[in-house]
Formats: C-alpha cells, structure tokens, sequence
C-alpha cells in the first residue's frame, strides 16, 4: 500500500483496486474481492475470473525470489498482463474506512472498529488552525527542553482526527488541574460552535514516564471521551 494526498484525510496510505470496486465503494458497499497475487490489487469477481487470476499461483516473496529466472520471467508476465488489463482506481485507506462504516450500518452488521465520524480531520483544517489560535491566545503556553535533541519546542500539539481515531491534542507538562481545566473549557466551547463531538485531550509528562488516566464524559456531548493526564 502507497501513499497519497487525500482531500479529506490528507497523507494517507491507499488501496488500488479495479473501477468495478471503486464504483461500489463510493456507493457505500463492500463487494465480494479477490486480489492479484503480488501487486494486491482488489478485484471484482468479474475481473478475477475474465483475466483467468485463479491460474496465476499465490507465492510468498522468498518463493518468488527462489523461482528459477525463467519461471520468474513467466510469472511477472502473467502478473503485468492482467495487471495493465484491469482500468485501476485508489481509495484512500481512510476513506475505504468510512465506506466500511456505511456498510455496516446498511447491513446491519458489527461495525468493525469505534466510529468518530463527526470530528475534525484534515479538509477541517482551517477549523483546526482557528482552535488552535485560541488556545495560544488564551493561554500562556511554554517552551519545553526536548531532552533526546536538547532543543526547545513548543509543549502541545494537534493532530487531525479520521473515522476511526479523533482529533487528538496533547499537552506536556501542564499539571494543575486548574491549567487543565482552562484548556478543556476553551476546548468544549470552541467545539460547540462547530458541533463536533469527536476529540482526545491528553496532559502528559514526558519526562517522569508515569502516567495515570481518567475517563470523563463531558456534559454537553457524551459521545466525546477526554483523557486527562498526570504524572
């Protein structure tokens, strides 16, 4: 799996697969898949069986690699044939999570991991750079010593969230309860303007390693989990 630029997650890894697929993921269901051997390539049945996938045999890479040449040569062949016969499309991994989320809830299946659909992630990156200038003009945060480079960084960071994991904010070295709850009052009034009810707080200390966690549902929006913590 590569990497590619999504609009909605950004860097993402992705998955290609043929045009057969794409159209059904973006309908939001998840087809039976067979895959090419070596290039993993998801395909329909339709495209498995017309490019006569079933003859091509499933080798690890070492068995690969200990083919005698001319055998190689005759396998890459196959595999490059079909390969260039399939029109191919990517969705980013991300999004396929997303489509795996819809098909779920259509099926009435388990979902297959917790959901975080209403947080902000990379195309809400405006909205991301709005919280985060009200944190820094709000609150008065410190430079910390980076004791693996010795050089001085910034204690807090914000990284965007996607279906299956929220929009994350940490913070090093800010220990009072009072501190903590100023930030998380910022936070929760930012985040009720925009209705999103999918974020992490963590206070850590780097440092000291020793950690204690606790879970608190915030008042407003029970679907949102904040984790405090202190060394």
């Amino acid at each position: 799996m590569g990497g590619i630029t999504c609009p909605i997650h950004g860097p993402s890894g992705f998955y290609e697969l043929c045009e057969h697929i794409h159209r059904d993921f973006n309908n939001g269901v998840i087809p039976e898949r067979r895959y090419l051997p070596v290039c993993r390539t998801q395909l329909c049945t339709d495209c498995y069986y017309e490019n006569n996938v079933k003859e091509i045999p499933y080798l690890t890479y070492d068995e690969i690699l200990s083919l005698p040449k001319e055998e190689y040569l005759i396998l890459e062949d196959r595999i490059r044939t079909v390969y260039n016969a399939i029109n191919r499309r990517h969705i980013c991994a991300n999004c396929f999570k997303q489509v795996q989320i819809i098909d779920a809830k259509t099926t009435g299946k388990e979902l297959p991991f917790e959901a975080f659909e209403n947080t902000l992630m990379y195309k809400d990156k405006e909205t991301i750079e709005a919280l985060e200038q009200i944190l820094k003009y709000n609150y008065k945060f410190k430079q910390t010593i980076n004791h693996f480079t010795n050089t001085f960084e910034r204690n807090w960071h914000i990284m965007g969230g996607e279906v299956s994991s929220p929009l994350s904010i940490t913070f090093y070295y800010i220990n009072k309860d009072e501190d903590q709850n100023k930030i998380l009052t910022l936070i929760n009034n930012f985040l009720k303007i925009f209705l999103k009810n999918s974020v992490k707080s963590f206070f850590t200390n780097p440092k000291t390693g020793l950690l204690k966690k606790e879970v608190v549902e915030p008042e407003f929006l029970k679907a949102r989990r904040k984790y405090f913590w202190k060394y």
